[in-house]
């Protein structure tokens, strides 16, 4: 993309990370930790200063070592005891009234280890995972394992909502115009 993922502009003025933390917090999740590499440290401290008000920052030093040592670096931060959203930045359609359904939908599952939506049988994002899943994932060598590896392994509890936009991934510029997405000279903003 030539920039990070997570500074382009979801609306104007509102980047993709702006636009996910906002999401979680007016659902009341009281601690939303947002692991990036040092650029994206970077942009953070130089363009966004206010969402360290609203979120904990945790620098990969390491990404190289995959998604899931980036996973394991924000896991390690968070409250252990509780489920946990996992969300990547690159879908910024994330919604309020999705996550409450997944919330919800823990409280009906007590027993659940994690859950995933489904848009017409197909997967999207976030997922919720219990805390017993946190532990394990924590456990897991990050060399040559997945999420989706470790995931297989326990009991998927699926969540059929109408909502296409947990489809959504952003990798390229194709993809970001095709979404709707506002281009233009401040949809980019320098890395």
């Amino acid at each position: 993309m030539g920039v990070p993922k997570f500074s382009l502009d979801y609306r104007p003025g509102i980047s993709f990370l702006e636009q996910c933390v906002s999401q979680f917090h007016l659902i009341g999740c009281n601690k939303i930790i947002v692991v990036v590499n040092h650029e994206g440290k970077r942009w953070i401290d130089s363009y966004q200063p206010a969402l360290k008000n609203k979120t904990q920052v945790v620098e990969n030093p390491h990404p190289e070592r995959g998604r899931l040592h980036s996973l394991q670096s924000g896991l390690l931060e968070s409250e252990k005891t509780q489920a946990i959203f996992i969300h990547n930045v690159d879908n910024p359609f994330v919604n309020q009234a999705v996550l409450r359904r997944m919330r919800d939908a823990a409280r009906e599952h007590p027993g659940f280890d994690y859950i995933s939506l489904r848009y017409r049988g197909r997967g999207g994002h976030p997922i919720l995972i219990s805390e017993r899943l946190v532990g394990a994932i924590l456990k897991e060598p990050a060399a040559g394992t997945s999420l989706k590896q470790i995931l297989s392994h326990y009991k998927r509890t699926g969540l059929e909502v109408d909502d296409p936009g947990i489809l959504i991934n952003i990798n390229t510029m194709a993809d970001y115009r095709e979404a709707g997405l506002p281009l233009g000279t401040d949809a980019c903003r320098p890395g």
